[in-house]
């Protein structure tokens, strides 16, 4: 049932509880003779019965509405706990990829600063055997 649907129930139910105060308000006009106190004795006992079988009839919808949202939330949080789950378990899987990626980079970057070292090292080290090679090139030449 809508929320609308609610209040229009509402509003008509309190329209007739004020009808009814209404009514039980009203002088009882009650028949003089016994043929017709009782006619009016069964048409009263009539609508009663009819009024009982109306109200089983509503708790009876309203009872199976009420299990039909029951089973519905019911669904509604298995399928919330489920998609819960799924976004830990995607969480735990991101969580656990970042810090992969994060050692992945820490390692790369001292690989490079490693390479970077050894470059410098290499270039320091073919600037020394220039120099070496200068010299002892510059001594021998002085020599012979």
């Amino acid at each position: 049932m809508e929320l609308l649907e609610v209040e229009e129930h509402y509003q008509t139910l309190l329209g007739k509880r004020r009808d009814a105060a209404a009514e039980m308000a009203a002088p009882i006009d009650l028949p003089s003779n016994k043929t017709d106190l009782e006619l009016y004795t069964l048409q009263m006992r009539e609508d009663m019965l009819s009024l009982n079988v109306a109200r089983a009839e509503l708790l009876r919808r309203l009872n199976e509405q009420t299990d039909c949202h029951r089973v519905q939330l019911a669904e509604e949080r298995r399928q919330r706990i489920q998609a819960e789950t799924a976004l830990r378990h995607v969480t735990v899987e991101s969580r656990e990829k970042i810090a992969q990626l994060e050692r992945a980079n820490e390692a790369y970057t001292q690989s490079a600063a490693a390479r970077a070292a050894t470059e410098r090292a290499a270039e320091h080290a073919a600037m020394e055997s220039k120099h070496a090679k200068a010299s002892w090139l510059f001594f021998s030449h002085f020599t012979t």
